[in-house]
């Protein structure tokens, strides 16, 4: 909901400090050749389904009394619809009621019991909060009224858990970004964690120079039993389907045309003319358990009257329902590193620096 580009905003500061080495723990991609392609055209199976937006409230507006949160980096719900935001500057975690009525602050800068540097990961397993970073390369454990209940010692020594999902069975969906200071190489591994953040299940594995590695960034999402790897590509529309064991079943295809970055995109987005050409196909997931849709942001042409439009195409059973637009504020950058979607029940959930929720019903 992740968008996963958000890791190297957070990362960054911390490469040195995740290094990695070849050892027993690394997992070998098995090659899958054996599985379905749906194909959709750009017909949709049905052009009157859309979706309804009413905003209910913002959280962490500057004209709030509430505490300030100085650097929003991730969130989560619990079964009862509180919502939690991580503060990754003051390394604290946030709770407001499903109002958005601020409750509590929990958790602070240290290594000690309930403590972490710089979190930059979070995520809610069964009504238990697990956040930490690359800095105390440990996990924190707690309950939903923030009283502590463990550490986790990450096993994996050769990177940082980030963006993390809860999947299904207690597995965690998440990526795994490592540095090596030495080789100036990176490394950019998707798998299925436990809840000790063992890997599981490797699903991607993507090795290179930093910028390399960057450019080649795959989005993901999950409902409760698959897996969506998006293809980080400008010429295809391409999406993998996982089982909840990691096994790839399925690849979803869309008739898609290259687009360029064009002058609008140039002057609004300050971009150099030799930074880019083309856009990438797919730059953000996300799925509605309720209704069993996937959502996906993809590329188009901007101009001055759609520059803020929030155009997603929406999938069902791996074919194209319809494309759509959520009324949910602007969207000009199209891939924010700090963007995350989550859609619970009747719920949508936007971050970008604040936090707004939307009641979504079905047009």
């Amino acid at each position: 909901m992740k968008t996963s580009n958000f890791f190297l905003l957070i990362s960054i500061p911390f490469l040195m400090l995740s290094c990695f080495k070849e050892n027993g723990e690394n997992q070998k991609l098995k090659k899958v050749t054996d599985y379905k392609v749906y194909h959709s055209s750009n017909k949709p199976l049905d052009k009157n389904f859309s979706y309804k937006t009413e905003k209910l409230f913002t959280i962490n507006d500057e004209n709030s009394e509430n505490p300030y949160i100085s650097l929003s980096v991730a969130f989560d719900m619990d079964s009862k619809g509180n919502i939690f935001i991580l503060d990754a500057k003051e390394s604290a975690v946030h709770k407001y009621d499903k109002d958005g009525n601020f409750v509590k602050k929990f958790g602070r800068r240290g290594q000690g019991p309930g403590e972490t540097i710089d979190p930059n990961f979070f995520c809610i397993v069964n009504d238990t909060l697990y956040y930490g970073g690359a800095r105390t390369q440990n996990v924190v454990v707690c309950d939903t009224d923030g009283n502590f209940v463990k550490k986790i010692e990450i096993p994996i020594r050769n990177g940082n858990p980030e963006v993390p999902l809860y999947f299904t069975d207690n597995k965690i969906l998440a990526q795994l970004f490592s540095y090596n200071d030495n080789t100036k190489k990176a490394r950019i591994r998707i798998g299925l964690f436990d809840t000790k953040f063992n890997i599981v299940n490797l699903i991607d594995d993507i090795r290179g120079s930093l910028k390399k590695v960057y450019n080649k960034m795959r989005e993901f999402t999950c409902s409760k039993e698959k897996i969506y790897l998006a293809h980080n590509s400008e010429n295809d529309y391409i999406i993998d389907v996982y089982n909840k064991n990691g096994k790839l079943e399925a690849a979803i295809k869309k008739d898609y045309r290259k687009i360029k970055f064009n002058e609008f995109d140039l002057k609004n987005l300050n971009l150099k003319k030799e930074a880019k050409v083309y856009k990438k196909a797919i730059t953000g997931m996300f799925y509605d358990n309720k209704r069993n849709l996937l959502f996906v942001k993809r590329s188009f042409e901007r101009n001055e009257e759609n520059k803020n439009k929030f155009l997603v195409d929406v999938f069902k059973d791996n074919q194209l329902l319809n494309t759509v637009e959520l009324n949910i504020g602007k969207n000009l950058a199209g891939s924010n590193g700090f963007e995350q979607i989550k859609i619970a029940g009747d719920r949508l959930y936007f971050k970008n620096q604040d936090l707004r929720v939307y009641q979504i019903t079905e047009k």
